[in-house]
């Protein structure tokens, strides 16, 4: 058996559920996960039980602009002030991150940043609209998503015409990802390379969800554009890995090729698949997920002095990946 630090969750939707943060996350090892942008009032359920739960840390209702993508779950944001005022209200009420969607102009972007900075809270972000390089210049810290990079590799031309489409229909992102995707060009691309040089300056942590974007071709209907533009995001993330890009583990509760509560483990298979070797893609699970959470004071790590986070599984998953599938045992706290 191995005995590991408990895994971390960068990336974990849920709503008025004690269930399926126990069912998903505590018994597959994740002893902490983070809601990037779901409003509080989805917790209350989980918060007040007395239930054995994951650690849970939270960023409030996101923050977007109009016409928001998703009106029951944003803070709706018509000005800077707006947004300061947001930031403010979202950390009096417990937020330990704050999180930007991508409606959001970037000069709201960077006001959010700055009253973040004033309450020592970091801002995550899921970009469409706004380049990653505009957004970390102003200040974001992290990045959810791999699809969030495409618009600062993509040529004048791509870009041009996926901001169009996203812009006039926030659907169709969905589609126009992957067209994006299946066009950039990787390999001897100077925006790439200054991305990725920028990301590491920062220290901007990446939640790539890859395994919620998964599509193979000839499986699941995807199509030869979505399976291409797939292709590209593990290029992507295996280029930010050889850098040594802080990259972090979030499932995303739900992805295509995981069976029910196993969207974690597909995501750190994916890591491995990627180019990362087992242990890399641990170390992303437990120890640079705390540092994203602001919290390797006292978990992400077994030390003396920390919380005793453990999780045992039969095997030794730094050597094969596939066995953080096989928990025997978890301590919380």
């Amino acid at each position: 058996k191995s005995v590991l630090p408990g895994l971390i969750d960068t990336h974990f939707h849920s709503r008025d559920s004690v269930e399926q943060p126990v069912e998903f996350e505590l018994h597959n090892g994740i002893t902490s996960f983070r809601d990037p942008g779901h409003p509080f009032k989805y917790y209350k359920k989980l918060l007040s039980s007395d239930a054995a739960i994951p650690r849970v840390f939270l960023c409030g209702g996101h923050l977007d602009a109009p016409p928001v993508v998703w009106p029951d779950q944003a803070a709706v944001i018509r000005s800077e002030d707006d947004a300061r005022n947001a930031v403010g209200d979202h950390v009096d009420r417990g937020a330990s991150a704050i999180k930007v969607y991508f409606r959001l102009p970037l000069e709201h972007i960077r006001a959010a940043c700055e009253a973040a900075k004033d309450r020592l809270v970091p801002v995550t972000s899921h970009l469409e609209l706004v380049d990653a390089v505009d957004a970390i210049e102003a200040g974001v810290i992290g990045i959810e998503h791999i699809t969030s990079f495409g618009t600062s590799i993509g040529t004048a031309d791509q870009v041009k015409q996926f901001k169009s489409m996203v812009a006039a229909d926030s659907d169709a992102r969905r589609e126009w990802r992957y067209r994006l995707w299946a066009q950039l060009q990787l390999e001897n691309n100077p925006r790439v390379s200054r991305l990725i040089d920028l990301i590491v300056q920062r220290g901007v942590f990446v939640s790539p969800t890859m395994a919620v974007f998964e599509r193979r071709a000839g499986e699941k209907d995807a199509t030869t554009v979505e399976a291409a533009g797939f292709e590209n995001m593990m290029q992507f993330l295996r280029l930010c890995h050889e850098a040594d890009v802080k990259v972090v583990v979030g499932s995303h509760t739900w992805v295509p090729f995981a069976s029910r509560g196993k969207a974690y483990l597909r995501e750190v298979e994916l890591l491995v698949e990627s180019g990362m070797k087992p242990m890399d893609a641990l170390t992303a699970a437990t120890k640079t997920g705390a540092e994203f959470l602001g919290v390797s004071d006292r978990l992400g790590t077994i030390e003396t002095g920390k919380l005793a986070d453990l999780v045992i599984v039969d095997g030794d998953p730094s050597e094969t990946i596939e066995d953080l599938d096989r928990v025997t045992n978890v301590m919380l706290n």
